[in-house]
């Protein structure tokens, strides 16, 4: 992921992910991340993403909502719909 230093978009919906990469973490210019509809029960490969304005993880589950605002206190646009 290192050649997607400066990546500021990714989207990655309908793929079954259970977990964030760690290497996630490297991506500290991503602004949009979109990973709805996956299996995500997690989300701490984010707490480094100090640019992430929107993050969309709704069809997911997010198993608790706590840890989601401990890592992204951030991001100013979160969709959680049917989480």
């Amino acid at each position: 992921m290192a050649a997607l230093k400066h990546l500021k978009n990714l989207e990655f919906t309908d793929n079954k992910v259970e977990k964030l990469p760690a290497e996630l973490g490297t991506l500290t210019n991503l602004e949009v991340l979109d990973a709805c509809r996956n299996k995500l029960v997690g989300v701490e490969a984010l707490k480094t993403l100090h640019n992430l304005v929107t993050l969309k993880l709704d069809q997911n589950a997010i198993a608790s909502l706590k840890v989601l605002l401990m890592c992204c206190y951030c991001v100013a646009n979160v969709l959680l719909l049917c989480c």
